[in-house]
């Protein structure tokens, strides 16, 4: 990707546009649970990190994208390997993510049935801030 496409302005309308992505997917509708219940992406936001002990640290990726965004928008990346790491963290989210199967609820963990736009709005904001975050640390990366 040329150095010209990454400027400090394209990077921080990336991260504008992907917050959008990520704040709609709280705002809309992730799941729907066997019961029949919908399950809405801010109850996933507040209710998630309870399935990081259990195995699903898909939850983890909303951390991860404060760090990396903050990463970005810097002018200049500083610390290039953290926005690696930061990145292949994000990724690895995402295929989890892509096992998702159960949403805690107070009865107990009920099966999804069907994933919703939150889901998928969820997926882009989380893959697009990945992609973004290797893309831009090798490129700073090759400037030292």
């Amino acid at each position: 990707m040329s150095p010209s496409l990454l400027t400090p302005r394209v990077r921080r309308v990336a991260i504008v546009a992907l917050g959008l992505l990520w704040a709609a997917s709280i705002g809309g509708t992730a799941a729907t649970m066997s019961n029949g219940k919908p399950f809405a992406g801010f109850a996933i936001l507040i209710l998630g990190w309870t399935e990081v002990p259990l195995g699903q640290p898909a939850w983890l990726a909303n951390l991860f994208l404060l760090a990396a965004w903050l990463l970005i928008a810097r002018t200049r990346v500083t610390r290039p390997r953290l926005l690696t790491i930061l990145g292949i963290a994000l990724m690895a989210c995402a295929i989890a993510a892509l096992f998702w199967r159960t949403i805690p609820d107070t009865t107990g963990p009920k099966a999804i049935v069907t994933y919703h736009a939150g889901y998928y709005l969820w997926m882009a904001a989380v893959i697009g801030t990945s992609l973004a975050a290797v893309a831009i640390a090798s490129t700073e990366s090759s400037r030292e």
